[in-house]
């Protein structure tokens, strides 16, 4: 059965503009977005705009032997027609999907391959993050997180 589960972060996502940018070669992929530097209850009804003062806080997401990734749709206005949104997915967050049904119709795809192995595929993990105006969804081995306080 397909569950969600949240993985919390150090520094929450910046819930005015993330601005994600992703970099990928065939294996790995980076991910960086600006995280809130700020107290998020306290500042929750105040969205802060990208400038030259505010740009310093970027979040670091490298996903070691990515799979496939997705990036888009759904922004967070219509996240509620995502397919997760009733197991529990939300907006500004990071998340792992068990059961993964993308993972079973990667490895359904994959079967047809003469060296096929099923065993290899059995640490593929799949992840969530959403965002103001899109989500990425990505099916890779692991991931690192590390926060700069710089700009991107």
């Amino acid at each position: 059965m397909i569950s969600l589960e949240n993985i919390p972060l150090k520094y929450p996502i910046n819930i005015g503009a993330p601005a994600p940018r992703i970099i990928c070669d065939d294996f790995n992929l980076i991910l960086l977005f600006y995280i809130d530097l700020f107290d998020l209850p306290k500042t929750i009804d105040t969205i802060i705009e990208r400038d030259i003062n505010n740009d310093s806080g970027v979040a670091i997401v490298k996903f070691k032997k990515r799979y496939i990734y997705k990036f888009g749709i759904p922004n967070d206005e219509v996240l509620l027609g995502h397919q997760y949104y009733k197991i529990g997915l939300k907006p500004y967050s990071f998340m792992e999907v068990k059961d993964s049904d993308w993972i079973k119709e990667i490895i359904r795809i994959e079967s047809h391959h003469p060296y096929f192995d099923k065993h290899s595929f059995g640490k593929l993990k799949h992840y969530i993050f959403t965002f103001k105006d899109n989500t990425f969804e990505c099916i890779a081995e692991d991931y690192s997180i590390e926060f700069s306080f710089e700009t991107m």
